[in-house]
């Protein structure tokens, strides 16, 4: 089991130098966060870059991410699941820890996770340019959507090891996290988070990673629902829901966001 888990994960970090794990959830701005934080688990002059090996110091883990995750030797790869982290550093290390992730209001990340499927599908297994992806538009986007969600809930994805948010942040089904970052304020507690453990969160870089995925176009998160469709959402990350405060009505103001992908 934990071997598959790790094999399908994707990059996580340690900082010796303030105390924290940053555990790597999908699809919520977390590649920006992890770059961002990434100099606080490095050694002096150490630069993040999207796609990178694993490297193991005094300061700190920075997972291998990226296409570099493929060839890795160390173990450490993001999207690790916790109980693989908390072997690998020991119970004592792990426990003592604050443990972070970025979260995403779950209705706007499940309409990203389905395009960044989609892209990934047609092109990465597929072998396909990204230029030739079908253009979906309206009620056939709304209508594939929607089987997409409702076939994860007939396959019991939600909280099975296939679910990268949930064995990354559980352990034995207890929520393992301390804190989070939200993908729509993460200047914001990249700020507070440093005022909690002693780093200057002001100071951080934060690059905008894997953005651009999903189409341009102006359906609003809520014109992606149905009532089917959201009550699968809200039972599938209601433990997202309750730990970032999303409301658990569809936010109707919103444009589907196409940044932090």
């Amino acid at each position: 089991m934990l071997r598959v888990a790790l094999q399908r994960g994707a990059v996580m970090l340690v900082s010796h130098l303030h105390n924290f794990i940053f555990l790597k959830t999908h699809k919520t701005g977390g590649t920006s966060a992890e770059m961002a934080l990434e100099q606080l688990c490095a050694p002096t002059g150490h630069v993040a870059v999207e796609h990178c090996d694993a490297k193991v110091s005094a300061e700190g883990i920075v997972a291998s991410r990226g296409t570099n995750r493929q060839t890795d030797s160390t173990g450490w790869t993001s999207h690790m699941p916790a109980v693989a982290v908390r072997e690998m550093l020991g119970p004592d290390v792990f426990d003592r820890y604050m443990k972070v992730a970025t979260v995403r209001n779950p209705f706007d990340k499940a309409v990203s996770w389905f395009h960044y499927h989609r892209f990934r599908s047609h092109t990465a297994v597929k072998g396909n340019p990204a230029h030739t992806l079908q253009v979906l538009e309206g009620d056939q986007l709304i209508k594939r959507f929607r089987k997409f969600i409702a076939l994860r809930a007939e396959k019991n994805y939600f909280r099975s090891e296939r679910n990268i948010d949930w064995h990354v942040s559980h352990i034995d089904g207890t929520l393992v996290l301390d804190g989070v970052l939200h993908q729509e304020t993460l200047n914001e507690d990249l700020i507070a988070l440093g005022q909690r453990l002693g780093f200057d969160g002001t100071a951080l870089p934060l690059p905008q990673a894997k953005a651009g995925i999903r189409p341009s176009n102006d359906l609003a998160v809520a014109d992606y629902y149905d009532a089917a469709t959201a009550d699968i959402v809200r039972n599938g990350f209601a433990w997202m829901f309750d730990l970032g405060g999303y409301d658990l009505d569809l936010p109707r103001d919103a444009v589907a966001n196409r940044g932090a992908a």
